[in-house]
């Protein structure tokens, strides 16, 4: 980490207006490894297929195959607009790297 902030300075999050510092993630970090992260992970894969679960009953329920269309397309939307947004956080500092270069050379 400390070698991403040394290239980076800052820990992208969505680019939101909080920067986050090294001190912010090792605060995170400190408070996930107090939980069991074994039983959250368990927790979290469960609650995800109980969601899995519902949306397809509700599907079902609603038995209208272009909501199911439409459904379908908002999930792979919503997975693309998130990879976009990576896409766009990692182009965004390699661009800050090269800024600095130039810069230097300037």
């Amino acid at each position: 980490m400390q070698e991403w902030l040394q290239l980076y300075e800052f820990i992208p999050v969505n680019f939101s207006e909080h920067v986050r510092t090294y001190d912010d993630a090792v605060e995170q970090l400190e408070q996930v490894l107090k939980e069991d992260c074994s039983e959250l992970y368990e927790r979290m894969q469960q609650n995800h297929e109980q969601k899995i679960q519902d949306a397809e009953v509700l599907l079902q329920k609603i038995n209208d195959e272009e909501v199911t269309r439409l459904a379908y397309a908002l999930q792979d939307a919503t997975y693309l607009n998130e990879y976009r947004k990576n896409i766009f956080c990692k182009i965004s500092l390699e661009v800050q790297t090269l800024f600095k270069e130039l810069a230097t050379k300037i």
